[in-house]
């Protein structure tokens, strides 16, 4: 049996609670007016299967606002 490597999660902007396997945003880094974005990023390596996510909105503003997965290619 293969061992699972701990995936482990950096936040890039934002700030974002970790536990238990959910990952929450908890709003932006500073008070700028700009609107409220969030990035994170897993070490997982995907190479093959399907990637699956729910977001849930716990404010009124959920509709201007959008849950996304970002995918990078390392063609090494």
């Amino acid at each position: 049996m293969e061992e699972q490597a701990q995936t482990t999660w950096v936040p890039i902007a934002g700030k974002w609670k970790f536990e238990n396997g959910t990952i929450v945003y908890l709003g932006p880094d500073s008070d700028r007016p700009e609107p409220p974005y969030g990035i994170v990023l897993s070490n997982d390596r995907f190479r093959n299967g399907t990637i699956e996510t729910r977001v849930n909105f716990l404010s009124n503003e959920a509709q201007k606002s959008a849950g996304r997965i970002l995918f990078g290619y390392n063609p090494e």
